[in-house]
């Protein structure tokens, strides 16, 4: 059609008419774009067939159409109508046709009213010549009595004055879909009326009608629990009221969106081209409820860290930071294992499943990040870290409590996302509000946190009636809100059926567009507040901007949420603009910002001289809110607990189990829980009472186990989950980091999830499951939670299909030991440790001495002495040495004028004697005190003193002056002198092993000295031949050895035997480097040429061991190949599993050779690499426990005059007892 009038177009010119018809091919449409070009007079391009030049052509003139069916036109309204109607002439043919007889019989005059009868051949006569030619004079005739302006004037008369009668508008007005015009108060026809573009009467009524189809979408999109519907699918389907505007759907659409009563939606991901939603019309603007701009200046807050406890929490326990790397890793693993999983295009669940696994790596990895960063913010310069500001707490400390630390600094704030408007304030930097709810607590002991009550529904249900809105809300649904404001915890129990925790982050995520989930889909209370959607509505009608720009936000999938949550926060900021404004009349030590909340100081006082009621002060508080804002908010001080702390708070009964001694070490809580759940006590306690296996001298070493090794004590199985994994009956271990202390508690869930029990070292909890589910909801540790659930064999485990096995079995890695460690251990710690006991503390000195008895320090957990950064004073020696400076502090006169007699080189000069002697009482009165166990010096003169008052004991002598005679040791043995004007000598003087006697010395002195170091221990030679003569006396045997070490010492006077290492693992490395000396290397070759000159290598035994490769570290259980492949350092072909032995022909042992295994070609080779070849001419003959001609053979390989081989004579017994299995007879 298109084509073909371009070719056509010029030759319509000088044409009188033009002619359409509507469907001219039957199915074929009108084309709208060729009925405006020719109806319009619009330009049209016109070329002919095969001709080069395009002309834009104009169709002026009358256009006829016929039609079988009136046109609809779209987009006209009252304002536009007159620019259509003027281009349009509607008429109506009169003529009628009847049949020819009856008109004859009963209308014989009918011509005179147009009426004419029928006939078949009148067409062919209208065609023919004789009747052109008539028409064509009639038409000559019309024309010369016409002229064009008169023509004009007769369709004039015609369409606008009332010739037709109103048939022209009445038509056109019904094309346009506009309803017919009211006559009934028009007194005349003619312009005034045919020309109004629509009187204010009409367009009220129409804009009246538009209000009402958007009360009725917003009715019909609440009833189906929709945010918007979408374009053209939905707005199709929905069947509009019947006194909506009398136009057409897209036109109404149009008049919705202009009238500003619908909005398009932005960031949909709906495959629908548009979505639309209902604008919320209001009374009142934001700005006039409360200041939507930002604060521009709001100076800084001070924050105040405690120092010692994020010290206690960050290096406390080691195994909380590996802890933390083995579940980063865990998730790594996942993420991997995710992405190998299938080709192309990833599913959306396994989108959703990736997205929240890397929420959590970044949450572990952040954790971790600031609990570096809050460490080097408050380290010591001397200790390595970064000057950092103290200040010390005002309040008054008596001499037996240490004074708190804290590290102040002042933080800043900033908004962020739309910046022309207010909304969450962020802190700048790592400060409280960045910290979590577990760090906070750490970081901040001494502050209590204020929190808005309920400040999301609260907020949102003042504000629906400060706005004052038109559109009318559902009752149902403005219940709602009002119910979650004023009676949460009632919905929660009540409506939901679930505690107050979980039922606040359900209400949350239904408020701001979360899907139902099981078991919640079909709650009635849930799903009228999904209605609520009417929130997100009128926060993008007030808030256009904030909408806008969330929605050019590519990280913001549901603009309209956020927007919501924005609209909030302005609110909420508002609030706490005016709080802040408050607290700060009066001085503050900690506040810190945290969006609906702050942190502040506990002796924070509105009166100086009295002690500050809290809830006083919170009342106080809403009412001066109240008056700045208008809005009436509550403040509650908010708990932040561990998950022990909540199960002693809820519990219905609590029983005390007794169970073995061994259990209640630390590193045991692991075996303990399990034996509880299990019923194991017996074997369970077997396994921990072997002091030789790895498992339980790595648990000793550390204080803690780890689950893999805690399953080698029982014959269970255990099958990890992350978070909190309880959801059905069973028994189960919850493993939580605490307060920075790994720890493990058993869960037994019976009675269909009706009943629980937990057991948390020797004590039993009893408490029903909906408080033991609120308790973990409400946990600052729950971040920590790993579930592994307990079955009693491996066929019983239930695996989880989601993630792999192999990944879930690294987290039996996991650590757990229990109690806190008190600090950072350098180096493993001895599991016992012997100390006269704390009984009879206030008994005198004598009576105190003389009943000395000995206890195990791992009952009272314990740090070992040889663990320099701690060392542990028993109660009755911290009694001795609180006597001893009292005793001082009554002195009117010092033995030493200015020197502090329990200080080694302390000094306080002064030209008058009397002010020394002021000084040295401040400074013992301040210094030596509890909290530093009386010595100031550091933990090296504490170590001197236990050393000292063991030798008092084993000498039956009492214990007295050990501060004054520690000191004085210290002085003698330490020369050069260290400066008088510091108190800490620790990092100034070291601790030497020499010949028989145990000694300090100078640290600048070492570089002229000759010693050894191994670890942190010094040693010199005479001390190095003494030991190496009492190890080949005691056979190698360490144990055996120290007590004649000690003797010696005691007989040469030393009074710090007791210094000297106790647990054999510290005593290996120093045998090692004195066995591998130079001097010992000598004579070993000595030795063995000793041996070839003669002949010892003529018959050689050979046999292999496995025991003394199994405390290799690095290398797992020989026995588990599944362990072998996955756990340890090395492989199978690097792993050295047994140590080879060769004696000679009298037995002597000519080598100890470490091999990868027994087989013949190993075997050759170590004897091939380490007999010399003096030696192997010497080998005629080889005695084994297990002879084979592959072995013979290898050995005639590589031993020139080899004759044979035969089994081991000792090994013959060996076998005939094991075959009788050690049965006694005769024989």
């Amino acid at each position: 059609m298109d084509e073909e009038l371009r070719k056509q177009i010029e030759e319509f010119a000088d044409s009188f008419i033009l002619t359409g018809q509507e469907a001219p091919n039957g199915t074929r449409q009108l084309r709208e774009d060729l009925f405006k070009k020719t109806m319009s007079a619009d330009g049209i391009p016109g070329r002919k067939p095969y001709g080069l030049q395009t002309r834009m052509l104009e169709l002026i003139g009358w256009k006829r159409l016929e039609l079988n069916k009136m046109l609809r036109f779209g987009s006209v309204t009252e304002t536009n109508f007159n620019s259509i109607l003027r281009r349009c002439f509607v008429w109506k043919p009169m003529a009628r046709f009847w049949d020819r007889d009856y008109l004859k019989d009963n209308y014989p005059d009918s011509h005179l009213d147009g009426i004419f009868p029928k006939c078949a051949e009148l067409r062919t006569f209208l065609v023919s010549p004789a009747a052109i030619a008539a028409n064509l004079r009639i038409q000559y005739g019309f024309e010369q009595k016409h002229s064009k302006e008169l023509c004009r004037q007769m369709i004039e008369n015609y369409v606008v004055l009332g010739g037709d009668e109103g048939m022209t508008e009445e038509r056109m007005r019904f094309a346009c879909g506009l309803k017919p015009r009211d006559k009934r108060q028009q007194t005349v026809s003619g312009p005034p009326d045919a020309f109004a573009s629509g009187s204010q009467a009409d367009r009220d009524e129409d804009t009246t009608a538009l209000f009402k189809v958007h009360d009725f979408l917003v009715e019909q999109l609440l009833s189906e629990s929709k945010s918007y519907f979408t374009f053209p699918y939905d707005w199709k389907m929905i069947q509009l009221p019947r006194d909506s505007p009398n136009v057409d759907k897209p036109t109404l659409l149009q008049l919705l969106a202009s009238n500003n009563l619908l909005r398009t939606c932005g960031g949909k991901t709906t495959k629908a081209k548009d979505c639309k939603m209902p604008t919320i019309n209001t009374k009142k603007t934001l700005d006039e409820i409360c200041h939507r701009s930002p604060i521009i200046q709001d100076g800084s807050y001070p924050e105040s860290f405690d120092i010692a406890s994020i010290k206690s929490y960050v290096d406390g326990n080691p195994t909380r930071e590996s802890n933390a790397l083995v579940v980063i890793d865990f998730f790594d693993s996942v993420i991997k294992t995710v992405k190998k999983k299938g080709r192309g295009r990833p599913s959306a669940a396994m989108t959703q499943r990736l997205e929240e696994v890397n929420k959590m790596v970044a949450k572990l990895r952040k954790s971790e990040e600031l609990c570096k960063q809050l460490l080097h913010m408050v380290q010591d310069p001397a200790d390595g870290g970064v000057s950092a500001k103290r200040r010390r707490l005002t309040r008054k400390h008596s001499d037996d409590e240490p004074k708190k630390e804290f590290h102040a600094q002042h933080t800043n704030y900033k908004y962020v996302g739309l910046p022309t408007t207010r909304g969450r304030r962020y802190v700048v930097g790592t400060g409280a509000q960045s910290l979590s709810r577990r760090l906070q607590r750490v970081a901040f002991p001494h502050t209590m946190d204020l929190d808005q009550v309920n400040s999301v529904f609260v907020i949102l249900d003042q504000l629906l009636d400060k706005l004052e809105i038109s559109t009318v809300i559902p009752n149902d649904i403005r219940k709602v809100i009002s119910d979650c404001a004023h009676r949460r915890e009632q919905v929660c129990r009540d409506d939901l059926q679930t505690d107050i925790s979980t039922g606040k982050q359900l209400l949350h995520s239904v408020l701001h567009g979360g899907l139902l989930k099981t078991p919640h889909e079909s709650n009635v209370f849930l799903q009228k507040l999904q209605k609520a959607s009417i929130l997100r509505w009128l926060a993008c009608s007030i808030m256009p901007d904030a909408y806008e720009f969330y929605c050019n936000q590519p990280d913001k999938k549901f603009p309209e949420c956020t927007v919501l949550q924005h609209l909030r926060t302005i609110v909420e900021d508002h609030i706490m603009e005016a709080l802040t404004d408050f607290i700060r009349y009066h001085p503050v030590q900690h506040l810190s910002l945290h969006f609906d909340g702050i942190r502040l100081n506990v002796d924070y006082r509105l009166n100086v001289d009295e002690p500050q009621d809290v809830e006083i002060l919170m009342r106080l508080a809403e009412n001066h809110i109240a008056e700045a804002t208008g809005f009436l908010v509550q403040f509650k001080v908010k708990r932040h607990q561990y998950l022990s702390e909540l199960i002693n708070e809820h519990t219905v009964s609590k029983t005390k189990v007794d169970v073995p001694h061994i259990f209640l070490k630390r590193g045991n809580c692991i075996p303990l829980a399990l034996a509880h759940i299990t019923g194991e006590y017996q074997h369970i306690q077997t396994g921990l009472s072997d002091t030789d296996n790895r498992d339980n001298m790595y648990a000793a070493s550390r204080f803690s186990r780890t689950y893999r090794q805690a399953l080698t004590l029982t014959h269970c199985k255990l099958v990890p989950h992350t978070g909190f994994a309880i959801d059905a009956d069973g028994v189960y271990l919850l493993h939580t980091d605490g307060d920075g202390s790994p720890h493990c508690i058993g869960v037994t869930v019976k009675d269909s999830k009706s009943s629980v029990i937990i057991w948390d070292g020797e004590e039993q909890f009893a408490l029903p499951w909906s408080e033991f589910n609120l308790i973990v909801n409400s946990a600052i540790d729950a971040s920590s939670f790993i579930t592994f659930r307990v079955f009693l064999s491996a066929d019983a485990c239930i695996w989880p299909t989601d993630i792999d096995k192999a990944d879930l079995e690294t987290l039996l890695e996991l650590q757990a030991g229990g109690t806190k460690a008190s600090s950072t251990l350098k180096r493993p710690s001895a599991s016992i440790l012997k100390r006269p006991s704390s009984s009879s503390s206030s008994l005198p000195c004598e009576e105190m001495c003389s009943d000395s008895e000995e206890c195990e320090l791992d009952e009272f957990d314990a740090t070992h002495p040889d663990d320099e950064s701690v060392v542990v004073v028993d109660d009755k020696l911290l009694s001795l040495l609180k006597s001893e400076v009292s005793a001082s502090t009554k002195l009117k006169k010092f033995s030493s004028v200015d020197r502090c007699s329990f200080c080694p080189w302390r000094k306080f000069s002064h030209i008058y004697p009397s002010a020394s002697t002021s000084r040295i009482r401040d400074h013992i009165r301040k210094y030596h005190v509890v909290g530093k166990q009386y010595c100031c010096s550091g933990t090296k003169q504490l170590k001197v003193i236990i050393a000292l008052y063991d030798n008092d004991v084993l000498l039956r002598q009492s214990p007295c002056k050990l501060l004054h005679r520690s000191a004085q040791l210290l002085r003698e043995h330490v020369v050069p002198a260290l400066d008088s004007t510091h108190n800490e000598i620790d990092r100034y003087i070291r601790m030497i092993l020499d010949d028989k006697v145990v000694k300090f010395v100078n640290a600048e002195s070492l570089k002229s000295m000759s010693l050894r170091r191994v670890g942190n221990l010094l040693y010199t030679q005479s001390f190095a031949e003494m030991l190496f003569q009492e190890i080949i006396v005691c056979n190698c045997k360490i144990s055996a050895a120290i007590p004649r070490l000690l003797m010696h010492m005691h007989e040469a006077g030393c009074q710090l035997g007791n210094l000297l290492p106790v647990h054999t693992r510290y005593w290996w490395p120093i045998v090692e480097d004195i066995v591998m000396s130079p001097g010992v290397e000598t004579l070993r070759l000595k030795l063995l040429d000793e041996l070839e000159s003669h002949t010892e290598y003529t018959a050689i035994s050979v046999d292999a061991t496995l025991r003394c490769c199994m405390p290799v570290m690095g290398q797992s259980n020989h026995r588990n190949a599944v362990l072998r492949l996955s756990d340890s350092a090395f492989d199978d072909t690097d792993s050295l599993r047994r140590v080879l032995s060769i004696k000679g022909r009298t037995g002597a042992v000519v080598a100890l050779l470490p091999i990868v295994s027994e087989k013949a070609e190993c075997v050759a080779q170590a004897i091939a690499d380490n007999l010399t070849k003096k030696a192997k001419e010497q080998v005629k003959y080889s005695f084994c426990d297990n002879p084979s001609p592959k072995l013979c053979s290898a050995l005639s390989d590589i031993l020139p005059i080899f004759e044979g081989m035969c089994l081991d004579p000792v090994h013959l017994p060996i076998t005939y007892e094991y075959s009788t299995w050690s049965a006694s007879s005769c024989n």
